[in-house]
């Protein structure tokens, strides 16, 4: 399929950015049409400043990072093959991007020489509790944690359930939590460590304007993304806002999945304008279509 042709002032005006993110050209109707909601040039400056910080993982650099999660699995925690186990964070039956990450994993798994003798991989939570006495070194795995309470509630959940199985079996085993994720805010860092459990994270993410600026510079980025929000935010109540869910202000997304985290800023991925014309989003998310 060609790329749509580019107008050559538009091309120039956006040729920075495109060079350091050849992405973009894809979705270059996309970016123009987020620019457009702009109302001034403080605003289109702000997109265009968090456009160059987005972190998009194509199939290639997903794979770099996967790579480095099972180096340090097995060859830095030097977890035993044959008793451990990769949980997709997955509670409900709803497909996620933890569970696409488990099954990129699997090729990358066998070109190290691991099979399914060597490690169990699980694609839901509450399987883990089933595989506890063969493979009692779990490694919960995710694709994306923005603020660190959903692997917090995972790891607490998986506490309680292993200790009431040891109890109810009356059999003694030493059990391991560890976490690995594609991608972790820096501000949810804190929580992780707070559970006292091995952690590892191949992408360490900023907030996408607090991370870089403070004082006035702050108050004014703030002050551009919040009015830029009001024009298509159509639901009071939407969690996402302001800034992505919890404030998270996150600039990540997975080609591998192209399901944007809600932690990302809505104006790259919600679908509606509040009028509720619909928009052309630079992401798409799959529960706000």
């Amino acid at each position: 399929m060609r790329k749509p042709r580019i107008p050559a002032s538009q091309f120039n005006e956006f040729f920075p950015l495109l060079y350091e993110k050849p992405w973009l050209e894809d979705r270059f109707e996309e970016m123009m049409e987020l620019t457009n909601l702009c109302s001034y040039e403080a605003q289109r400056s702000l997109i265009y400043t968090l456009l160059a910080r987005f972190n998009y993982l194509d199939d290639s650099r997903l794979n770099l990072v996967l790579r480095r999660i099972i180096k340090q699995v097995f060859d830095v925690w030097l977890l035993p093959r044959g008793q451990t186990q990769i949980v997709a964070v997955t509670l409900d039956e709803s497909a996620d991007g933890a569970q696409a990450v488990l099954y990129d994993l699997k090729g990358l798994l066998a070109a190290e020489g691991i099979g399914p003798k060597d490690v169990k991989l699980v694609n839901r939570v509450e399987e883990a509790r089933e595989n506890l006495y063969k493979c009692p070194n779990v490694v919960l795995i995710d694709d994306f944690v923005g603020s660190g309470q959903t692997m917090r509630s995972r790891v607490q959940h998986l506490r309680v359930e292993f200790d009431n199985k040891i109890r109810k079996k009356g059999i003694p085993v030493t059990y391991t939590i560890n976490i690995c994720a594609v991608a972790c805010m820096e501000a949810a860092q804190a929580e992780i460590q707070a559970l006292n459990v091995p952690f590892f994270a191949g992408v360490s993410l900023l907030k996408g304007i607090a991370g870089y600026v403070s004082g006035k510079a702050l108050r004014r980025a703030y002050r551009d993304m919040l009015r830029l929000e009001a024009r298509i935010n159509d639901d009071s109540a939407a969690k996402e806002f302001p800034f992505g869910f919890n404030r998270a202000e996150a600039l990540f997304c997975l080609k591998a999945s192209k399901n944007v985290p809600n932690s990302v800023f809505p104006v790259f991925w919600w679908p509606k304008h509040l009028s509720g014309r619909k928009r052309t989003t630079m992401f798409d998310r799959f529960e706000r279509t």
